[in-house]
């Protein structure tokens, strides 16, 4: 007599879907300038149905995909400026008199701007299918040199917006992260 058994794959969504998982500030004295360096690590849940998050190599020759992350593509020439893919967004808010307010990460940022940053591939292209785990991607928030009212002051409670977009550029629901205090002072 045998028995076979055989696990149904999840069925998600091939449209990423993240959840807040947790957050994690790393601070250390900058031995330079005795200031304190922050690192946050903002830890998302995901699940997608066919696999396809992270970025690869094979990404850089994919035109449909490099139009989309890149706001200096230029149709008619096929061309693009400084090209940086992405594909984990975020915005930094910090709690002012009880309510959040968007940080201005540079000056010519707007409150309409997500900061960007990359993961890599999560599974190989050829292992397509649903997946689901928890994404690790780490920000230095130290945004006290900024020259703009938005920037952050030593025990600053700040908390973050973040999307993902996967290869087949499909975006994830937005979510918010719990507060954290950055720029504690480190001895």
């Amino acid at each position: 007599m045998f028995f076979f058994s055989c696990e149904k794959p999840p069925d998600f969504s091939i449209k990423p879907e993240i959840e807040f998982e947790k957050i994690t500030n790393i601070s250390m004295l900058d031995p330079l300038t005795k200031s304190t360096l922050d690192s946050v690590v903002i830890s998302v849940r995901f699940q997608d149905g066919d696999g396809d998050l992270g970025v690869s190599q094979a990404d850089i020759s994919n035109l449909k995909y490099r139009k989309f992350m890149d706001s200096t593509f230029d149709d008619s020439t096929k061309k693009w400026g400084n090209y940086k893919f992405s594909n984990f967004y975020y915005k930094t808010y910090r709690k002012l008199k009880g309510k959040y307010v968007y940080v201005n990460t540079s000056p010519t940022s707007t409150e309409n701007q997500f900061d960007k940053g990359v993961f890599q591939e999560l599974i190989p292209y050829d292992e397509a299918g649903p997946i689901d785990g928890v994404l690790n991607f780490s920000t230095k928030p130290n945004y006290k040199s900024l020259k703009t009212a938005g920037r952050l002051s030593d025990n600053d409670t700040i908390r973050f917006e973040v999307f993902i977009v996967d290869r087949n550029l499909n975006v994830s629901n937005t979510i918010f992260t719990d507060s954290i205090v950055v720029l504690k002072k480190v001895k």
